[in-house]
């Protein structure tokens, strides 16, 4: 689990470099962030950069995109495995 942490050093500074474009990019980075913290547990974190990478997608690509749809999904096992949810 360690190497985790180290993953979303790496995330935050894709992100950071992609931020100004606002573009498919952008909620890629996101998604990953939210997996990185679901692997370590931390369920708040996941949900927060999965809704932030569907609000990004729904933006740039529509309701309608198979992108927005998996946003949609990742969306799920974080909240199954979430108690507070």
């Amino acid at each position: 689990m360690g190497d985790h942490h180290k993953v979303i050093e790496y995330y935050q500074r894709a992100l950071s470099s992609d931020l100004n474009t606002f573009g498919e990019l952008v909620a890629v980075h996101r998604n990953n962030f939210g997996s990185a913290h679901g692997q370590l547990g931390e369920y708040d974190k996941a949900i927060e950069y999965y809704e932030q990478a569907l609000d990004s997608d729904v933006k740039t690509l529509g309701l309608n995109h198979p992108d927005t749809a998996i946003d949609r999904f990742n969306l799920v096992p974080p909240a199954v495995n979430d108690p507070s949810v």
